[in-house]
């Protein structure tokens, strides 16, 4: 049986500053062909990240973030 799959990323760290680094960067997605997506606090983030190319950046903090993964049978 073939699932898919739904990435979730809540990020923890109040006060990040973008300087930090440690920005989700999303292929194909938005005007110029990328999404930047800070890790601040508060901020969901939801993805097929088996469809969706996708990096982390380069951090010079540790980042916290609660992640998850919601799977259904594929119709």
């Amino acid at each position: 049986m073939l699932l898919e799959q739904v990435s979730l990323l809540l990020y923890l760290d109040a006060d990040w500053q973008e300087s930090w680094g440690g920005t989700l960067r999303i292929f194909g997605s938005g005007p110029d062909g990328t999404v930047d997506v800070t890790p601040e606090a508060g901020t969901l983030v939801l993805l097929r990240s088996a469809h969706t190319e996708h990096e982390v950046l380069v951090t010079e903090r540790p980042r916290h973030c609660l992640v998850g993964w919601f799977r259904a049978p594929r119709r």
